[in-house]
């Protein structure tokens, strides 16, 4: 994204932080912005340009996703902040928040933001490969929703919320042949929940 657009969405998440609440479970610790329907005209329209930018990106990379062609539904945004001792465990983004199968799922996206310079540690994107995704300013990860993927534990250097590892999240539906049915044989039992 625009280095424009990264500065009113930082500025824009921050004056929005009290509508993120914090969410506590056997899979993480991070705040949510809980109230996606209430968000402010300037941060819709911000998500409206981000929307934009990932439908003009994400068919190149189907491929490397191992995601097949599809007709595009919609793509929704949500943000999340992970703070001093914050962390989301391993998951597969194909189920709902019930453990249910999401049929249309294609593909999930994050993209992350932060200050500079940087004021934690931690923070990255694992895959279960081992592969560890920094968690670099303006990185946009498109990934496959059976890919197992967990965001490891932030260690903030500063209490004040802006230096916290923020992102904006979500998933691009859509329709393909054969996608639900690919999905059930390609999900895992989830590893052990850890923090590092």
């Amino acid at each position: 994204m625009p280095a424009r657009w990264i500065e009113e969405a930082g500025k824009a998440l921050f004056y929005q932080r009290n509508q993120f609440e914090l969410l506590a479970d056997d899979l993480g610790v991070a705040f949510r912005f809980h109230q996606y329907a209430a968000m402010e005209v300037e941060l819709e329209a911000l998500a409206g340009e981000l929307r934009k930018r990932i439908c003009e990106v994400y068919p190149n990379h189907l491929g490397a996703c191992g995601v097949p062609e599809f007709a595009f539904e919609s793509l929704t945004v949500d943000a999340r902040l992970h703070h001093h001792h914050c962390f989301t465990g391993w998951q597969q983004e194909a189920f709902d928040d019930q453990g249910q199968i999401v049929g249309n799922r294609m593909l999930a996206w994050q993209l992350t933001l932060h200050t500079e310079p940087k004021m934690f540690s931690g923070g990255e994107v694992e895959l279960a490969d081992g592969t560890l995704l920094e968690p670099a300013v303006n990185r946009l990860v498109l990934y496959h929703p059976a890919q197992l993927a967990k965001v490891r534990q932030v260690e903030c250097w500063s209490a004040h919320a802006l230096h916290g590892r923020w992102s904006l999240t979500g998933y691009v539906y859509g329709k393909a042949e054969g996608w639900l049915e690919s999905i059930r044989e390609l999900v895992t039992p989830l590893p052990s929940q850890s923090t590092s």
